[in-house]
């Protein structure tokens, strides 16, 4: 990694940073100063910022020791969609979320999953068989997206294409995320839980999560030896699979490659779809044609 100095104020360094920021293949500022006789200030430059370097500034460039970056990768996600819903995400920031429930109930039986959102978990162990069903509430919203970028997507199981014209391009989904969340709070949705990431595809509905010996290690805790209550056994295997249930999905849709967004919430709903304003988002996203 290399680093601009030279700059004698911070005022300098942030102005010149933010005229080279769209060459920065999205590196954030990060102020590298160095303490001589007086403050140097600088920042990171990429390769393609220093295209955009004066000659001055091309001699003030310096190489910086080794610095360990350990980055969460966030893909680019498409949200496929008709044009006029694309134009007004951007025009105003109308972005519509759907409940568990809808996606649960939907008449079209190629977009419908009555199973959407369940699994169950299956503990074998010590001569014993214990399944915890898991199921995310109806009510919880979510929207769907994609980690495809062919706008041809393909069923292997029937052949049959769809043809997509339009997208609405997340480029930044975790500050999409937050931008999304706090427009649910201001508009009193009262979200207890936020969970994102790409789905995983499996067929079946038993999940078989635990290792030999898992109930007799919890077996002199977790079991009531005068009522054989196993709460304490469901307890900790909910803990464990919960939150694969929401990303589950069947093995013949995984052509999709579909990434969600779901919103836990302690508020009652008039309808199962929910237009939000969410004009700030729109910074991180882009239209998307092909």
């Amino acid at each position: 990694m290399e680093r601009l100095g030279g700059f004698k104020t911070e005022e300098d360094q942030l102005q010149r940073f933010e005229e080279l920021r769209s060459y920065g293949d999205g590196l954030d500022m990060k102020a590298c100063n160095g303490v001589m006789q007086a403050i140097d200030y600088g920042f990171l430059v990429t390769p393609s910022m220093k295209e955009h370097l004066t000659m001055d500034e091309l001699s003030r460039v310096e190489q910086v020791p080794h610095q360990l970056q350990i980055v969460s990768y966030q893909p680019k996600l498409f949200r496929f969609m008709d044009e006029q819903y694309v134009d007004e995400f951007v025009k105003t920031g109308a972005l519509m979320l759907t409940t568990v429930g809808r996606c649960r109930h939907l008449e079209d039986s190629n977009r419908c999953d009555k199973s959407e959102g369940e699994h169950t978990l299956l503990c074998k162990d010590s001569g014993m068989r214990i399944e915890t069903k898991m199921r995310i509430n109806d009510k919880a919203l979510m929207l769907c997206t994609s980690l495809c970028h062919n706008h041809v997507i393909t069923d292997p199981s029937t052949d049959n294409e769809k043809i997509e014209s339009c997208a609405l391009e997340i480029i930044r989904p975790f500050e999409f995320m937050q931008c999304v969340t706090q427009a649910l709070l201001e508009q009193n949705i009262m979200v207890t839980k936020v969970l994102f990431g790409p789905c995983w595809y499996a067929d079946g509905k038993l999940e078989n999560r635990f290792s030999k010996g898992f109930i007799k290690d919890l077996a002199e805790d977790a079991v009531d030896k005068e009522t054989g209550n196993l709460n304490k056994i469901f307890n900790v295997m909910a803990t464990i699979g919960q939150d694969d249930v929401y990303f589950k999905k069947p093995l013949a849709k995984s052509f999709e490659q579909e990434y969600r967004f779901v919103w836990e919430h302690a508020t009652k709903l008039e309808s199962d779809t929910l237009i939000l304003q969410v004009p700030e988002a729109r910074q991180f996203c882009a239209k998307r044609q092909f």
